[in-house]
């Protein structure tokens, strides 16, 4: 059988939520699908809910991973060994919106898109919001880097798009082994992508939770990671051969220079301190670029440009 779509989920510790997850993908209206799920070493009952599952529809392809090794590893496995003509990427915690597969999969296939990107729900304690919120329909497919332009809009998940598997593979795109790995992973597949659109479709429902990867407290090894993704926006803001595309990077560090208070709390750590200073460099070197930023919010640039930490604390009183 013809495989259509492949669907990579990496769980570590979310027993409780693998019901909902696993049922929301098999009863899709799209049945020529494989589940590739990769258990990272959970030390839950995770593996056994897995199991049980399997046992019971063969589409589902299971692995198990000896040592935790961390979601960019364990989705890169599962688009190494993905047979099918696109890619869905699910967290365990999270759930799709019933019966959204069949038109993701007809829509990238009639105009063989290498990424169409949908819409999603956030879901809080008691709140359930739209993203975005802002939504721009665009009617035909453009190069990545023209479509952030036309759009108005960057998301950089990976689960609120669906990708053509032959493109990921045939430019290496893959997972950087550290947190944050979907803001690259995105960058670097818009910079090569030919053919996106959007579709205003919501298909991906978000949990936030106050223990998930995101909002898990702040670690030396967190702030490796953040310093990093830095590094990496800034070494493909030189590589970006269009001024769509760097302003869309440019964008992107300026969101990411606000959020450096978040991670720089505890600057007598030497390893914290260390890390500062790689990202002080950083900043210095956009300063500029910040403030001539267009796609970013004017009273933004000029608080981020003036002092991040600063800006860091009016934006959180203020936005909406």
């Amino acid at each position: 059988m013809r495989i259509k779509v492949s669907i990579i989920i990496p769980v570590y510790n979310t027993a409780e939520y693998l019901e909902k997850c696993l049922k929301s993908i098999l009863n899709q209206d799209l049945e020529s699908i494989e589940i590739l799920i990769i258990d990272d070493a959970s030390t839950d009952n995770s593996y056994q809910i897995l199991e049980n599952f399997k046992n019971n529809d063969e589409r589902i392809v299971l692995n198990k991973l000896e040592h935790n090794q961390g979601q960019a590893k364990a989705r890169n496995w599962g688009i190494c060994h993905a047979s099918g003509d696109y890619i869905l990427f699910l967290d365990s915690d999270d759930f799709l919106e019933t019966n959204v597969l069949k038109k993701l999969y007809n829509t990238v296939l009639l105009e063989n898109l290498d990424i169409l990107e949908a819409r999603h729900f956030r879901l809080y304690d008691a709140r359930k919001i739209e993203y975005p919120s802002n939504f721009k329909s665009l009617n035909k497919a453009l190069p990545g880097d023209k479509f952030w332009k036309e759009s108005g809009n960057i998301s950089v998940v990976v689960w609120d798009k669906i990708w053509k598997r032959t493109f990921l593979v045939e430019n290496n795109i893959s997972f950087e082994d550290r947190k944050f790995e979907d803001v690259d992973f995105v960058v670097r597949a818009f910079m090569k992508a030919e053919k996106v659109k959007n579709i205003d479709l919501f298909i991906y429902n978000y949990l936030i939770r106050n223990n998930s990867t995101m909002t898990s407290l702040v670690v030396p090894q967190k702030v490796q990671d953040y310093v990093g993704l830095t590094q990496e926006l800034d070494r493909l803001s030189l590589m970006a051969a269009t001024l769509e595309m760097k302003e869309a990077i440019q964008k992107l560090l300026n969101y990411n220079f606000l959020s450096a208070p978040d991670y720089f709390r505890e600057i007598d750590n030497e390893e914290v301190r260390n890390n500062f200073l790689k990202f002080k460099k950083i900043y210095n070197k956009h300063r500029w670029s910040i403030i001539t930023n267009k796609p970013t919010n004017f009273l933004l640039r000029i608080f981020i440009f003036i002092n991040p930490f600063l800006a860091n604390k009016m934006y959180k009183k203020f936005k909406p």
